[in-house]
């Protein structure tokens, strides 16, 4: 039964490596920030589209996420939400040089004279 075990991990263990070496792994950072007074927006949830891979930006709007990029197109999506704010869908691709970004979020504009 050990060997078995043993047989399997070393036949799955360096294929999956090799899968994300062949997708490469890409590193995106950027800095959400409001788009009219350019306060940092914390805690703003920023998930890789398809996947669960998720972050949430720090209390100076910052975050950084780390993702495998599809050999084939290179390209994947980022979708960034917040509370009071419009969600954001980004495009990032695979050639995209590791730079710190503003993001800028769209507040929802309430009108509380529509719940009366």
């Amino acid at each position: 039964m050990k060997v078995q075990v043993l047989t399997i991990a070393l036949f799955i263990g360096p294929g999956a490596g090799l899968r994300a070496q062949e997708q490469g792994m890409r590193t995106f950072s950027a800095r959400v920030v409001d788009r009219t007074d350019k306060e940092p927006v914390p805690f703003a949830n920023v998930q890789l589209e398809g996947s669960a891979l998720s972050t949430l930006s720090d209390v100076k709007g910052g975050f950084s996420l780390e993702f495998p990029v599809d050999p084939k197109d290179g390209k994947s999506f980022l979708s960034i939400t917040q509370l009071g704010y419009r969600p954001m869908r980004i495009r990032v691709r695979g050639s995209d040089k590791a730079r710190l970004r503003r993001i800028q979020l769209r507040r929802i504009k309430f009108d509380l004279r529509s719940f009366q």
